[in-house]
């Protein structure tokens, strides 16, 4: 992949996760003061874009990644992949599909079997 590709990947991830983040601005809570930054290098920020498009359940989680990179690259520090799992949470299962879907699939199946 080619630092144009990889860059355009990451302006449409960002893309996205800003409307994803103004489509629920109620419930936003600012995190960042004027003249916080961060400092990541490139796998990270990509890795932190696909978080957001793809494993973020809501906005909270995006805000408690960004307080913590703050503090973290406060002095500085250009964080890497070393810290991915310090910015954040841990995956959570897939939720199961609700007992009245399985149920409504197995009965679908005997009936299938049973022909």
């Amino acid at each position: 992949m080619t630092n144009a590709t990889a860059l355009r990947r990451a302006a449409i991830a960002l893309r996205a996760a800003a409307s994803r983040l103004s489509a629920a601005e109620d419930d936003v809570v600012p995190v960042a003061g004027e003249g916080d930054a961060v400092h990541l290098d490139v796998p990270l920020f990509i890795r932190l874009l696909e978080f957001a498009r793809e494993d973020a359940n809501n906005d909270v989680d995006l805000h408690d990644v960004a307080e913590k990179a703050i503090s973290m690259s406060k002095d500085g520090t250009t964080l890497s992949m070393d810290q991915y799992a310090d910015l954040v949470p841990p995956a959570k299962p897939k939720e199961d599909a609700p007992a009245a879907e399985v149920k409504a699939a197995m009965t679908k199946l005997n009936r299938l079997l049973k022909r």
